[in-house]
């Protein structure tokens, strides 16, 4: 595909995506795309440096209503404003599809505006299981789409720095990186392992009750790493600021330790439709000053701009959508109907524990837990698990 005819079909698909609420009409065309992204990522580094000001974004999970409108509030690459995004852009919502076709048209015309950080959703055994293969099938009729994201997947940064100062993660630590440079030698260009230093900073978390170095993460991947851990590598690295997502946080972001040097990022509202949840993204200035901005699930039907008011350089955004937050049982088992106190958030499972479920940690202690509500209907039928 030619540069300048990419650019012109990046330019209406967006538009269709964003008004119309209509992704992209083709296979062939989403392949198209899949491949440019690829061929930008592959020149950058597993580690990439950003400059400020950025705002920083944590799990979209396919709620392709609240990323609109996280856009509309926060501002869009079009208009000069920087992202980086900290993964999990897949699974458990509904519009997986038209999230991802979105934000990898931005990466394609805005390259050094767009971040895209890998998430342990970002990975094939979890896609099959989680919802994005799915939907890839009932949207477009057959695997191609799902199987040229997951390329992309494989070349998706795997961190960020921000002004040397603020470190950006999915998950966390490992104990086999003390170094920043030790990110860049990792071999990035393959589906996510189950150990090892790429898997542990994808799927890693702040044990919030413990100074202690490292324990096993109830997840079945990665590590708990407590505050000494956290100080100890920000030190040796001259770093301010661990920023991360993967877990779910009531307040849309948290602070961990004594120090507040690890900060949790959720950009999800309402996650999965009944977590009643509101949620944030982080603006570092100039001066790398934080400022947490708080949004909410719209209701549903909600109208974000007329389509005649749509501008020429698309930096407003808007769409009719009568399915903003849609809950995840479109792709449940029909057993799995409720959320309660003791259920488990999709990502505390570990791959080789074919994804068994795990008690929840991600809660703050005074939170009553996640609103429990009724099933949704029935949806296509669950894929292969891709452990046997």
């Amino acid at each position: 595909v030619l540069l300048r005819d990419m650019g012109l079909a990046l330019e209406a698909w967006i538009e269709d995506l964003v008004v119309r609420r209509k992704r992209i009409g083709s296979e062939r065309e989403v392949e198209a795309l899949c491949a440019y992204v690829v061929s930008v990522l592959i020149e950058e580094a597993n580690c990439v440096r950003v400059s400020s000001p950025v705002t920083v974004c944590g799990d979209i999970h396919g709620q392709f209503g609240d990323l609109v409108e996280l856009f509309r509030i926060a501002g869009s690459p079009a208009d000069g404003t920087s992202f980086v995004f900290l993964g999990d852009y897949v699974d458990r919502g509904r519009d997986s599809v038209e999230v991802i076709e979105l934000l990898l048209c931005y990466k394609a015309l805005y390259p050094s505006r767009m971040t895209l950080l890998r998430g342990n959703h970002e990975s094939r055994q979890i896609t099959q299981v989680y919802g994005f293969y799915d939907e890839c099938v009932w949207k477009y009729g057959s695997a191609a789409t799902w199987r040229a994201c997951c390329q992309v997947f494989d070349y998706l940064n795997v961190a960020a720095v921000v002004d040397g100062d603020v470190l950006c993660v999915h998950g966390g630590l490992s104990p086999q990186v003390h170094a920043l440079d030790q990110i860049s030698t990792l071999f990035r260009a393959t589906e996510l392992p189950t150990q090892g230093a790429l898997c542990d900073l994808l799927w890693s978390d702040p044990a919030d009750d413990s100074e202690d170095d490292w324990r096993p993460s109830n997840r079945g991947a990665g590590y708990l790493f407590g505050a000494n851990v956290a100080a100890r590598f920000l030190a040796a690295n001259r770093l301010s600021l661990l920023c991360r997502a993967h877990q779910l946080v009531m307040d849309g972001y948290r602070h961990h330790f004594v120090d507040k040097n690890v900060v949790t990022v959720w950009s999800a509202p309402n996650y999965c439709g009944r977590c009643g949840n509101v949620a944030s993204f982080l603006r570092l200035d100039p001066h790398l000053a934080q400022s947490f901005v708080i949004f909410d699930a719209l209701p549903k039907g909600t109208l974000l701009v007329d389509p005649a008011d749509l501008h020429h350089d698309l930096d407003i955004f808007g769409a009719p959508d009568d399915s903003n937050h849609l809950v995840d049982s479109f792709f449940a088992d029909p057993a799995d109907s409720h959320l309660d106190d003791d259920d488990d958030d999709d990502d505390t499972a570990g791959p080789d524990e074919a994804f068994a479920a795990a008690p929840h940690d991600f809660l703050p202690p005074d939170s009553d837990g996640p609103r429990a509500t009724g099933g949704g209907p029935d949806g296509p039928p669950d894929p292969p698990n891709p452990t046997e």
